[in-house]
């Protein structure tokens, strides 16, 4: 999907964005049940289902992108212990305190109970899946710490697949923890 992906023409409806309110458009997923990807901007392939974000909007518009060259796309693999290792050193100290005594180690903690309680996170079936539960578990649901990580792991965004709407047509989700690393234009 990475080279699809990236070839691809992404869609966001919603309300008009101002340059200043980019960056943290779209961040708080944690009230929304049909954004369980966690935070970050989101994007679809299919322009029928981005449209229907803009209803209620008295602003509402259509944006379209493309990734840059340089878009780094989370990979589609397992977790692996050092990703999930790097990812709890930028969480900040309280985060790492609270998601330790969820398994009654304390703070500070040696690498090894460090290790112990980031394992049951490698046996999930994406990279992406143990993120979005560390993202719950480890960031409580700070989407601006959790965006700051990815983009310190060197991530722009992931891609996703959906499913298909409107017939046979199969569509993505882009979910964008790097603005920058997108071409936005309004439709």
């Amino acid at each position: 999907m990475g080279a699809a992906a990236k070839r691809a023409l992404w869609y966001h409806g919603g309300p008009r964005i101002s340059s200043g309110s980019v960056m943290s458009w779209d961040r708080d997923r944690s009230k929304s049940d049909l954004n369980a990807e966690g935070p970050g901007m989101y994007f679809t392939t299919d322009f029928d289902e981005a449209a229907g974000y803009t209803h209620g909007h008295a602003n509402g518009t259509i944006y379209k992108a493309k990734m840059a060259a340089s878009f780094h796309l989370l990979p589609k693999k397992r977790p692996s212990l050092a990703t999930l290792e790097a990812l709890y050193e930028l969480a900040s100290p309280e985060s790492q305190e609270v998601f330790l005594s969820n398994w009654s180690i304390e703070y500070p903690a040696p690498k090894a109970e460090v290790r112990k309680a980031l394992t049951p996170y490698t046996h999930q079936d994406s990279l992406h899946d143990a993120l979005v539960t560390l993202y719950h578990d480890l960031f409580r649901y700070d989407a601006e710490e959790y965006v700051g990580a990815m983009q310190s792991l060197g991530f722009d965004g992931v891609a996703i697949g959906k499913g298909t709407t409107g017939g046979s047509r199969k569509r993505l989700h882009l979910i964008v923890w790097n603005p920058g690393a997108m071409h936005l234009e309004e439709v």
